[in-house]
């Protein structure tokens, strides 16, 4: 059997992923888009939202905005 991890090596280094936490605990209503533009990496916005839950952040439920939902 194989060792180690098979595929692409991550997109976001260290230096990466800490500006990263910082700018979501500073900001955490900010969207996939703007933080995206605020790293300034080459990667993608669901790069990002991979990145983001593997860290363990995850969306924040908005009950006025599900009970304003049309049906």
């Amino acid at each position: 059997p194989r060792k180690g991890r098979v595929g692409q090596p991550r997109r976001l280094g260290p230096e990466q992923l800490n500006r990263l936490t910082q700018f979501v605990d500073q900001h955490p209503d900010a969207t996939l888009e703007q933080i995206h533009e605020k790293l300034a990496v080459s990667c993608t916005t669901v790069t990002i939202h991979h990145t983001l839950r593997r860290l363990g952040y995850r969306y924040k439920k908005n009950a006025a905005g599900q009970r304003t939902r049309s049906r």
